[in-house]
């Protein structure tokens, strides 16, 4: 998730700087917020903005967004995908994590379909959260359609920071072998860099903004 101020200029400046092409997403009922999407198959980058302050109140990803527009960070928050949200739940609290409220989440797409999901939050540090989405492979958002001028298709690598002890451990346990990523210590408790890959070469997406 990439916090921008406004959606229409995120969209024009990753296009501008990385060949990537932002399609719109949709509304957050309540929550305050909005996002494009920028499909890379069985993943996406999704530019999010505030777009009614009043709203954001609702929902704990709009003040989110809200402070890393406002420090002038790039990555406001990542997800993994799971089929069974409440297995994983239950898996992670046999380890001895914290059991944690599982959310229910819909946007508007502008055809006017509602897509679903389930989150379930994993905690502080550079963790990311977790989501079950609720329809079909074929309408998950990262196989829509699309043309990156770029040639860029996949999450090749994910750089995070974090100052909790005992992160690695925790990520890794989370994520097996399923999502390479690199852990560094330092107080920004997130993503660093993202690593992206295609047909042409690599490309990297830093804190400091697209």
């Amino acid at each position: 998730m990439l916090g921008v101020a406004d959606l229409e200029q995120g969209a024009r400046a990753i296009e501008e700087r990385y060949g990537l092409k932002a399609l719109p997403g949709g509304r957050h009922p309540g929550a305050g917020t909005a996002n494009m999407i920028v499909p890379l198959g069985a993943s996406y980058l999704e530019l999010i903005a505030v777009v009614d302050e009043s709203e954001i109140t609702g929902g704990h990803m709009g003040r989110r967004v809200q402070q890393a527009v406002a420090a002038g960070r790039t990555f406001v928050a990542w997800a993994i995908r799971t089929d069974d949200l409440e297995a994983l739940r239950q898996f992670l609290h046999d380890e001895g994590w914290q059991r944690h409220e599982i959310r229910d989440g819909s946007r508007k797409t502008p055809d006017g379909k509602t897509i679903k999901w389930r989150s379930l939050d994993l905690g502080v540090g550079a963790m990311p959260f977790a989501i079950q989405w609720g329809m079909p492979e074929s309408e998950h958002p990262g196989r829509m359609e699309v043309v990156h001028t770029s040639g860029l298709d996949t999450i090749g690598d994910i750089v995070l920071e974090s100052e909790v002890p005992d992160e690695r451990h925790r990520l890794e346990l989370l994520l097996g072998r399923d999502v390479q990523f690199g852990l560094r210590e330092g107080p920004l408790n997130g993503i660093r860099e993202l690593v992206l890959t295609g047909s042409e070469g690599d490309a990297r997406i830093t804190e400091k903004g697209i």
